[in-house]
């Protein structure tokens, strides 16, 4: 019945059929006769009622939401994805990463399908995480500067400018910003490309929008990918606002790479997972890029060499371990867009823009509204953006009392999004009246002509000790995948869990906090940012108290925020800047492999050889651990050459807590910064950090805190340094003060301290379950926690004595590698074995008792809390 064919507007196509069928094309009947040829997804999504979005209405009828393309609606199927993870780690426990129905540490791979089919890209060309900006902006002779939009999302204008800086050049001088005509909103494409012949020798990057978030322009990549490459230029396209909602192929036309949030049209949720796409043929692209562990192959990972082996294609550019439930949330949507058709959303998408459209432009005078998106459908995807002649903002408000959600942006500007997965043609019968209505119902209140400068000068005016183990969900012993239940004396009893040091248990309120936040996406939508007791847009803010006092900081020092090898990643940019005479950075020489490859590739991003600029740290012979004495000797002997010292608060293998203060003011005192991995550490021990005067740390929070596979990490930055504007730093949107944020100014303004380093907007749902644990921290203490924790440890130890006496049997002998001085180590034991440790390992397995292991070793963890 629809087709598309030649049509530059699909309207002719729908008046026709008015005509034919005798219907009135503004009346409600016809809406009804068009959904019923293009039918909704609807009932796969939560819908948001008015009467929990507006506290006065008890109304349960379903809100008019058109704001897909600020933040899509919870798929229905979501809970249960997220449920089946939330499952597997309250039974599995670390298990989970490799064993299940679902290993987290695979996830991935079974999702990319579905996104190649969206894009139009070959699974080994996608990768779930990070970015990529910094390995095709090379400046080299006369190419140096950077294309985009005048007008891109602050986050992307934030990223060249930093790139830019990264490079030692001035933003103003090398980024290119195309302005549209006088007069005009959107960009002539022949200007876009006329740009590029004229100035592409001096381009060595075009970086673009694939629909402009403003005025939802959809820009021919196709053309502009090929003017670029003919001009030797590198090309990469941030599709935000395109993944789910246009039709793309990126593969066919040849784009170098793009970059993609899925908490939009992909309906993943706020702060989603994020995605990109690599060409295949720049695979092998010898380029400057940041290292994370999760870019390595997935094969030898685990074996902890410290030699880089890259993942196969864009994997290769992911840094840290995949949010398991982000990526279930993501699996959740994609699965819909798979069972609806693709080819067929884009088709309904054109006719209900253009529906929205004509009923706005007949329903309402021309003189009120100007709309600045463009008007041939495939030069836009499925939002218009309307430019009001009055107070935006009134009617923006009014359009929420009756129940209609879309997006205001300061100070003239509304956006609706018509996604077809979801929204109707009815809905957009219900659109079109409301604004007009409104202000003619004002107007007639106050007595004043609607058009009149009276009228819209009236509208700005209305302006601690005992176990809490009871609080967590303890992995049962028929649950585990290498019990043997016949060595047990009760299967549905619980494990003995001694793993905390690499994946903490599951809060049994994490569960209850994860539904509150999807409850509230489900029923309110994108209000959820600012609505409720966590708001999804400072969702990480209501945590930083209590992070705070568990890494002795003051508040403005600590911020949640990306990913542990992302966090090291940004602040390594700030503080390694070698010079002639200090350029080394000092390290132990078993770092975990992330630090390993985050410091090389570091030293490798300034075109210095790692092999001469790192200084690893070795025990003395027959030893384990380094001794402080000996890190002061390397600090005093080549302190003048060490730009910056990173080590780990506590060492992952052996357990061993290093001397935080001591270490700092020696490497200070010489002149270095100094830095910290705190994975292992928070809350493990107490810390002092800001009276300790170190200059920067991160770590993870989904070991001893306990917030989940892949989640969240946490940054330090003392506040000697909030002058972040004089260090060089990759910026994001989140980097900017959220209090001036949403004004898009594209002129940043820093949000104070540690807060400076965010790129993309937190999760609600990794810290909801961060908060579920720091809740146990608060009301505990840490003090207590440490107490508990020497005497557990130590118990321990004298019980391993004790039962492997050097007579005893084939596994009497041990050798402990942690240091037995309590105050050397935190609430990890851990033990070589001569034998072979693997049959150790299995034995003890086989009985419930959950530990980590590596060749020959055996590490022990007792949680102070549980």
């Amino acid at each position: 019945m629809f087709n598309l064919a030649h049509l530059k507007n699909p309207i002719d196509e729908l008046e026709s059929i008015s005509e034919k069928y005798e219907i009135d094309i503004l009346g409600e009947n016809f809406s009804f006769f068009l959904d019923n040829f293009m039918p909704t997804f609807r009932s796969k999504f939560y819908y948001p009622k008015k009467k929990d979005l507006m506290k006065t209405s008890n109304d349960d009828q379903e809100c008019i939401y058109l704001c897909g393309h600020s933040l899509g609606l919870q798929p229905t199927e979501t809970k249960k994805h997220v449920d089946k993870i939330i499952n597997n780690w309250a039974k599995l426990g670390v298990t989970g990463h490799f064993d299940g129905e679902e290993p987290w540490t695979t996830m991935e791979y079974k999702i990319k399908p579905l996104m190649a089919d969206l894009i139009g890209a070959s699974c080994d060309e996608i990768a779930l995480l990070n970015s990529l900006t910094i390995s095709f902006y090379q400046p080299k002779n006369r190419k140096t500067k950077i294309l985009l939009e005048d007008k891109a999302f602050p986050s992307d204008y934030y990223a060249i400018e930093s790139q830019i800086r990264l490079n030692n050049l001035d933003p103003q001088d090398h980024m290119i910003c195309l302005k549209p005509r006088e007069g005009e909103h959107t960009l002539r494409n022949e200007d876009i490309l006329d740009t590029i012949e004229n100035h592409g020798d001096e381009i060595a990057l075009v970086l673009f929008s694939g629909i402009q978030y403003f005025t939802g322009q959809l820009f021919k990549i196709k053309e502009i990918t090929q003017a670029a490459h003919k001009k030797g230029c590198f090309v990469g396209f941030d599709l935000a606002h395109a993944v789910g909602n246009v039709q793309l192929k990126l593969h066919e036309w040849n784009i170098d790479f793009g970059v993609w949030c899925t908490y939009k049209y992909l309906n993943s949720g706020p702060g989603g997972i994020g995605g990109m796409f690599l060409h295949e043929r720049n695979f092998n692209i010898s380029c400057k890029k940041l290292d994370g562990w999760w870019g390595h192959d997935l094969q030898s990972r685990f074996l902890m060499n410290n030699k880089m082996d890259y993942c196969f294609g864009a994997s290769k550019y992911c840094m840290s371990t995949a949010p398991s439930i982000l990526l279930a949330c993501l699996e959740a949507s994609l699965k819909v867009f798979k069972e609806a058709g693709f080819e067929k959303l884009v088709r309904k998408s054109i006719y209900l823009t253009t529906y929205m459209e004509y009923l706005l432009k007949k329903k309402i005078n021309n003189s009120v509204f100007e709309q600045i998106t463009p008007k041939i459908p495939d030069e836009r995807g499925s939002h218009i953006s309307i430019k009001f002649s009055m107070n935006a903002q009134v009617i923006f408000e009014e359009l929420q009392k009756n129940g209609i959600i879309c997006d205001y942006r300061s100070p003239d500007v509304l956006r609706f999004s018509a996604v077809p997965l979801y929204n109707t043609f009815n809905e957009m019968t219900s659109l079109q009246a409301h604004p007009l209505e409104i202000l003619s119902n004002m107007a007639s209140e106050w007595k004043l002509d609607l058009y009149s400068e009276e009228f819209s000068h009236r509208l700005d005016k209305q302006n601690l000790w005992p176990s809490n183990r009871h609080k967590f969900h303890y992995p049962k012993l028929k649950h585990l995948p290498n019990v043997d239940v016949s060595l047990v004396d009760n299967p549905d009893g619980d494990s003995v869990y001694m793993c905390g040091n690499s994946l903490g248990l599951q809060p049994k309120t994490a569960r209850d906090y994860i539904d509150k936040e999807l409850d509230k996406w489900a029923k309110i939508g994108v209000f959820g940012h600012f609505e409720g007791e966590l708001p999804w847009a400072e969702c990480n803010e209501p945590l930083k108290p209590a992070m705070a006092r568990l890494v002795g900081a003051r508040l403005d020092e600590v911020d949640l925020m990306n990913f542990l090898s992302v966090n090291l990643h940004l602040l390594m940019i700030s503080f390694y800047r070698p010079t002639a005479t200090r350029f080394k950075i000092l390290l132990e020489e078993k770092a975990f492999p992330s630090d390993h490859y985050i410091v090389e590739s570091q030293i490798k991003l300034h075109n210095l050889n790692p092999e001469s600029c790192m200084v690893l740290l070795k025990p003395r012979e027959n030893e384990f651990t380094l001794r402080t004495v000996d890190i002061l000797r390397v600090l005093e002997e080549q302190g003048d050459n060490i730009a910056v010292v990173l080590l780990s608060g506590v060492h992952y293998f052996t357990g061993q807590l290093f001397e935080i203060n001591k270490i700092t003011q020696a490497a200070q005192a010489k002149g270095c910064k100094i830095g910290w991995d705190l994975a292992h550490a928070v809350g493990n021990v107490e810390l002092n950090l800001h009276d300790w005067n170190v200059d920067f740390a991160a770590w993870c929070t989904y070991k001893y805190l306990n917030s989940g596979a892949g989640s969240i990490g946490g940054v330090f930055l003392h506040q000697r340094h909030f002058e972040v504007s004089k260090l060089k730093k990759l910026d994001g949107w989140w980097s900017h003060r959220s209090d001036t944020r949403f004004q898009m100014t594209n002129k940043i303004e820093y949000e104070m301290g540690a807060s400076a380093y965010a790129l993309s907007n937190p999760s609600m749902l990794l810290c909801s379950c961060l908060k579920a644990s720091l809740d146990i921290f608060d009301e505990i203490g840490i003090e207590n926690l440490r107490k508990r924790s020497k005497f557990l440890t130590a118990y321990m130890e004298s019980l391993l004595n004790k039962k492997f006496d050097k007579n005893n049997n084939e596994f009497s002998s041990i050798q402990y590698i942690t240091p037995k001085n309590p105050e050397e180590r935190g609430a990890q034991i851990s033990i070589r074995f001569a034998s072979n440790v693997k049959k150790v390992h299995q034995e003890i397995e086989k009985r419930g008792v959950v530990r980590a292991r590596c060749p020959k070793i055996c590490t022990s963890t007792f949680i102070q809390h549980i």
